[in-house]
């Protein structure tokens, strides 16, 4: 929708303004992308009460996004050298109704991004200088100026029971035997909310925020709510990530809209 739109294009621009601020110092030619799944709110189907949040089919929001990312990319390509995006699916994109009716990379995620690349080798300026790791795993293993990056959703760990059997910090060491690799980013989606954990030397766990911020669920089930933001770093051969940067997409008064009645004036849209 439009207020989605809104913040896609200022992810965009303080993308670029912020890498812009720091290769006056530092050069930076290419750009990874961790695309981590729920770039669309889905079919309508995953819970009950869902449909009512949707303003559009999962066809158009599919066939949106597409045109969208594909300018994005190409904008910032005024900024880099080279893009790299490596895609994993979340469970908003899935085409069966809940998580084990059909296979998890049965996804209009997948579809959508290969429609991105498709698009993007049509560009004579952007074909050979982006290039897309879009998988049906899981998760997608990177390593990047010599550190191993793992991106994945995140919707089978639980951030904030970290010792528990399915606590990302417990599934983390886990997933480093599984691999035979240690793993030193983890990154993840998912949860909306944005998280940093470090109990390792050279091993991090790092959740994104979200692009729509506070929804039902997290205000009205979980009493909690926080910024619509994306995370933004650079990564030494090294020191691994530096200079990490929260891009906030938007401000408390553009989120909080409290109606107290007596109080505040003009018509309260929950009233009926």
């Amino acid at each position: 929708d439009l207020i989605a739109r809104e913040r896609l294009a200022l992810w965009r621009d303080k993308t670029l303004r912020f890498t812009q601020l720091l290769q006056i110092h530092t050069p930076v030619d290419t750009y990874h992308l961790f695309a981590l799944g729920d770039e669309f709110a889905g079919h309508g189907k995953m819970f009950t009460t869902q449909p009512f949040n949707l303003n559009s089919t999962i066809l158009f929001q599919v066939i949106g996004f597409v045109d969208d990312m594909s300018h994005v990319l190409v904008d910032y390509l005024q900024r880099y050298q080279k893009i790299v995006v490596y895609k994993v699916h979340g469970n908003h994109g899935r085409i069966g109704y809940k998580r084990d009716d059909l296979p998890q990379w049965d996804n209009m995620e997948l579809l959508a991004w290969m429609m991105v690349r498709d698009r993007i080798s049509a560009v004579k300026e952007a074909k050979d200088r982006v290039e897309f790791h879009i998988t049906v795993s899981p998760f997608a293993l990177a390593e990047i100026m010599g550190k191993t990056f793992l991106g994945a959703h995140g919707e089978t760990v639980k951030p904030f029971a970290p010792y528990a059997a399915s606590g990302v910090y417990n599934a983390k060491l886990r997933t480093n035997a599984l691999l035979g690799e240690v793993i030193n980013y983890w990154v993840l989606a998912h949860h909306h909310v944005p998280y940093d954990m470090t109990r390792e030397l050279e091993g991090e766990i790092i959740g994104n925020g979200s692009i729509s911020g506070p929804g039902d669920l997290a205000v009205n089930r979980m009493r909690e709510a926080n910024l619509p933001s994306q995370k933004l770093f650079f990564v030494h051969p090294k020191y691994g990530i530096t200079h990490p940067h929260t891009i906030q997409l938007a401000g408390v008064d553009e989120i909080r809209n409290v109606h107290v009645i007596g109080r505040t004036d003009g018509v309260n849209p929950t009233e009926i």
